[in-house]
């Protein structure tokens, strides 16, 4: 039984509103500052490689074994830009705490809704930690993707960083020319 995220956000923005109503103020949560803007949509993609293995080099072929690299992240926030065509999603590092279940992420927002009771707003992010960001692009960019889901990116040739260093990540199905041709991170989303 997952968490209605989208009836808790209805309840929240009803909330918000009526409170509004009655003290006749209007209230926006600021922006999320400290995420990174998106790269200009033409501007070529470099994601973060790691150090090469030794061992792996060391084979006169060059071709050694390649293991797959990945990292767990949750997701803490969704924006979409229409002009550029970029999904930006911010993500904390995956713990064994965001293993406890839906229904406490449930209960805690509505704890944080509760103790601001509309009043002095402050953008509930801003207590999440929040790791960096993964720019959807292309193809990418029609991922569906909402605040808790849990994502793993991955590197399927183990070149690419997948841990918080790497970020921020730009995934395009169809990168810009001058782009990284053997980039081959990609987004798993567990459902």
């Amino acid at each position: 039984a997952g968490v209605d995220f989208a009836a808790l956000d209805d309840k929240i923005v009803q909330h918000q509103q009526m409170t509004q109503a009655m003290d006749g103020s209007h209230r926006t949560p600021p922006p999320m500052q400290h995420l990174p803007p998106p790269p200009p949509p033409h501007a070529p993609i470099y994601n973060r490689r790691v150090a090469t293995n030794s061992a792996r080099t060391s084979l006169s072929d060059g071709s050694g074994p390649s293991y797959p690299k990945f990292s767990r992240y949750v997701i803490r926030s969704v924006q979409v830009d229409v002009k550029t065509f970029t999904k930006t999603i911010a993500v904390g590092t995956w713990t064994s705490k965001d293993e406890i279940g839906d229904r406490q992420e449930s209960e805690r927002l509505r704890k944080i809704c509760e103790e601001n009771n509309g009043r002095n707003f402050d953008n509930p992010l801003n207590s999440i930690e929040i790791d960096g960001c993964l720019h959807l692009r292309g193809e990418w960019y029609h991922t569906q993707c909402h605040v808790g889901d849990v994502i793993h990116l991955c590197s399927l040739s183990g070149t690419y960083a997948t841990d918080k260093s790497a970020l921020p990540v730009v995934l395009h199905s169809n990168p810009p020319e001058g782009s990284d041709m053997h980039d081959n991170l990609l987004l798993i989303e567990h459902s």
